[in-house]
Order: C-alpha cells, then sequence, then structure tokens
C-alpha cells in the first residue's frame, strides 16, 4: 500500500442543524442556473444526493464530494450557453433542462427521500406536485413516485427517466 491517503467521501441524509434549500431557478435563457442554499448552522454533504427537474423529467447527480457549507450556497448550471465562474459552480450538461413556462424542482436525499422542492412559473394545478416525491433507482433508471399518507396503497408511479451526464 502506497503512503498516500485514501479520500473518503460522506454520503449524508439532511443532517439535524443543515437546511439545504431550493431558492431559485432561472431558466428563462440559454443559461439555466439553479441555486442551493444551506440555511443551516452546519455542513450539509450531498454525494448522491439528486436534483430533478419534474417536467422533463432530468436527473442531476451531486457529485462524489460535494459539500454545502453553512450559510452558503452552490450553483447547477444548464443549457447552451451555460458556464461556471467557481469552484463553487457545479456543471450540469449545455441542454435545457428546466421549462421556462414553468417547472418543479426537487431536492432527494442520499436516502430518495425529497428535501425541498422549488416552483416556478405556471405548473398548473396537478394533484400528484402536491404529493411528497420518493426517488427510486432500478438498472440505472430513475422512478419517481408520489407517496400521500391519506392513500391507503401510498405510492403511486408518475415518472422515469435516465440519469443524464451529457
Amino acid at each position: 500500500m502506497s503512503g498516500g491517503k485514501r479520500t473518503r467521501y460522506i454520503r449524508a441524509p439532511v443532517l439535524q442543524g443543515a437546511r439545504p434549500l431550493i431558492d431559485r431557478v432561472e431558466a428563462d435563457s440559454a443559461h439555466e442556473v439553479v441555486r442551493i442554499t444551506n440555511k443551516g448552522r452546519i455542513a450539509q454533504p450531498l454525494t448522491g444526493w439528486i436534483l430533478a427537474s419534474l417536467r422533463g423529467p432530468y436527473f442531476f447527480r451531486f457529485p462524489r464530494g460535494t459539500i454545502l457549507p453553512a450559510g452558503d450556497n452552490l450553483l447547477i448550471h444548464s443549457g447552451p450557453e451555460a458556464s461556471t465562474s467557481s469552484k463553487r459552480d457545479l456543471f450540469w450538461c449545455r441542454k435545457r433542462r428546466w421549462n421556462s413556462k414553468g417547472d418543479v424542482a426537487v431536492l432527494f436525499g442520499m436516502n430518495g427521500h425529497e428535501v425541498d422542492r422549488h416552483w416556478y412559473g405556471q405548473v398548473g394545478s396537478n394533484r400528484s406536485m402536491r404529493h411528497i416525491k420518493l426517488l427510486f433507482r432500478r438498472e440505472g433508471v430513475f422512478e419517481i413516485q408520489d407517496w400521500h399518507p391519506d392513500l391507503l396503497e401510498g405510492r403511486k408511479t408518475t415518472m422515469w427517466g435516465e440519469l443524464d451526464f451529457s
């Protein structure tokens, strides 16, 4: 074994004292930006977490080693003219991922449970958009399911999508 240190990445649920929130989605240009802010008092590891556009559906997996410090934010960039300007910015892809007329951004923790959602524009009155979302992964494909405590069966499949690394 070599004398170098091995980096260990932490995959964590929402930590007590952290409060990661989606607080902005800019989708009205060829450079889309989503801002996630930690309004808590401790840092939150985001390795393995997923940001989803429900109108796609499209999925962005946070890279290994992503940590959101307390009181700080990070930006996820996408679109044909996307660029990043700092180490805190993350690049998704050069394709549009957010509907300019309205969409729902959902942040899923590493356990697949919804952590936060942000509505913008004209998303309509789709009842399933109001239920808690759960994310499952099967053979490289993600499945988002609704969960509502009043429903006897608990879950209802709503949408599928592949993880996009492009």
